[in-house]
């Protein structure tokens, strides 16, 4: 009967998280990907274009075209550009860019990978709280 019921249990999570996965993983993609230009124009996010020129510059129909700022990297190292809600960027070692109030920011790349401890190996431990090496 154990059997059974932790079978029952992890059928039970394998589904639910099969089913997060599939409403998280469902999102799209918003970025553009830096390919070759179409005339002057490189890529295209939402009301923002950025051009061969290292330019990027928007559409107001009262106004026309407005250049917002220049790239401040060659855009060479430009991997890819989007616009949803401010101008971001990553270029190619991975920092992200952030445009804010027509100045680019520099935010580096995120903190990914193993999380450092201060521990070496179990030995401290047992030594710290069982110092005669009693069980």
């Amino acid at each position: 009967m154990k059997r059974f019921m932790y079978l029952s249990i992890a059928l039970l999570c394998l589904s639910l998280s099969a089913l997060i996965a599939v409403h998280v993983g469902h999102h799209n993609a918003q970025a553009t990907i830096v390919t070759d230009p179409v005339g002057v124009i490189l890529a295209v996010s939402e009301d923002f274009v950025l051009t061969t020129t290292e330019e990027i510059w928007t559409y107001n129909d009262n106004m026309g075209w407005l250049k917002l700022e220049s790239l401040p990297i060659p855009l060479s190292q430009v991997h890819f550009f989007d616009s949803e809600g401010a101008v971001h960027m990553v270029d190619k070692n991975g920092d992200y860019w952030e445009l804010l109030d027509h100045v680019w920011f520099n935010r580096g790349q995120p903190p990914v990978g193993p999380v450092p401890t201060g521990q070496k190996s179990w030995g401290t431990v047992k030594n710290k709280y069982n110092p005669e090496g009693k069980r």
